[in-house]
């Protein structure tokens, strides 16, 4: 299996000299962010082996893997931002200098939408078909996400520039309703012009305010005193009581909005829990799969698939399948990396950006 490469995600909590001591240090990084996204990506893994193994649904935990798309959205506005500051996309060279490298993603979803196509279909290969299914990106179900995070990097270059060029609060609270109201109830309307799974609206309704709030959250000054701290442990709490008792999300109009500050209230209570359990005990492994997530990403439902096929059905074998879809990516990507170093020279980056 070939593996391919693009990066995701940084994230920070503080002022800028904080940010930037996270960000330059490799070990700060593999302590809490790379965890972050290990959370995130077994998340996602649990929620579609549910999906395939419906005989093993547990409705509370499938509710709860809602937070994982959230989470990934918000990273990636974050280290959008955060490289945005060493490399200003002012210019039109620069804006294509910018979408080139974010488009280097497409290299690895071809490689895997042939291989899923190719497993999917018994082998037989219908050319129009397959071209058909990846230009829409519905090769298998969860590549809509590759869609989805292609149209966030396309307007990320105008929302940085507006938001950082904007100077009066007033404006900037102006900035943040208006996209609000645009993301939560104008884009769900209708029908983007190009197919969007699940939802068929562009940038998948609420997702887009994820992305700018990632972007605003890493040119914040976040407050890092312990009140804030119980603040945001109490509110999750809070918001967590609501998640549990209406069924993972009140009914109506709020149903986005609600999941949005669910999911984003969790990710700052769990990078509080990653920091304080790494000081006792290491999350290596789990900082791996955050490095790794997107051959997890890819290739974990064909191999679930796989073992749902060809393997009896049992609880036990369910969980090995659990474990394979997530340690032969990681594995493979590992294998790719040092490949990679040796031909290269260089060390590629083979998680979400």
């Amino acid at each position: 299996m070939v593996c391919g490469v693009y990066a995701l995600s940084e994230l920070g909590l503080g002022n800028d000299k904080y940010v930037r001591i996270v960000f330059d240090s490799r070990m700060n990084r593999k302590a809490w962010i790379d965890q972050l996204r290990g959370i995130a990506i077994v998340g996602v893994v649990v929620g579609h082996s549910m999906d395939i193994y419906w005989d093993y649904l547990q409705p509370t935990v499938w509710q709860h893997m809602a937070f994982t798309i959230p989470w990934f959205v918000f990273l990636s506005g974050m280290a959008n931002s955060l490289s945005a500051r060493n490399k200003p996309i002012y210019s039109l060279t620069s804006y294509v200098s910018y979408i080139g490298k974010r488009s280097t993603l497409l290299i690895p979803y071809t490689i895997a939408s042939v291989i899923a196509y190719t497993v999917f279909h018994s082998f037989i290969i219908d050319v129009h078909e397959f071209i058909d299914q990846y230009l829409i990106f519905f090769v298998q179900p969860t590549f809509y996400f590759i869609n989805l995070i292609l149209q966030l990097y396309l307007v990320f270059p105008l929302l940085y520039n507006v938001w950082v060029r904007l100077r009066i609060q007033r404006q900037r609270a102006a900035l943040a309703v208006l996209l609000f109201f645009v993301s939560f109830v104008i884009l769900p309307l209708w029908n983007a012009p190009w197919p969007f799974s699940p939802t068929g609206s562009l940038f998948g309704g609420g997702y887009l305010f994820i992305f700018f709030l990632g972007i605003v959250y890493a040119n914040s000054q976040a407050v890092r005193q312990k009140p804030m701290r119980i603040l945001i442990f109490l509110l999750f709490l809070f918001v967590e009581s609501i998640f549990v008792f209406t069924g993972s999300k009140p009914s109506g109009f709020f149903t986005n909005v609600f999941l949005a500050i669910w999911s984003l209230l969790f990710l700052l209570f769990a990078q509080m829990g990653v920091t304080i359990v790494e000081k006792v005990f290491p999350l290596r492994i789990v900082g791996y799969f955050g490095r790794y997530s997107l051959m997890i990403y890819l290739y974990h439902y064909i191999i679930l698939q796989l073992f749902r096929r060809y393997w009896p059905l049992s609880f036990s074998l369910y969980l090995v399948g659990i474990a394979v879809s997530i340690l032969l990516p990681l594995l493979c990507g590992m294998f790719f990396r040092v490949v990679s170093r040796r031909i290269q020279r260089k060390q590629p980056v083979l998680a979400f950006d």
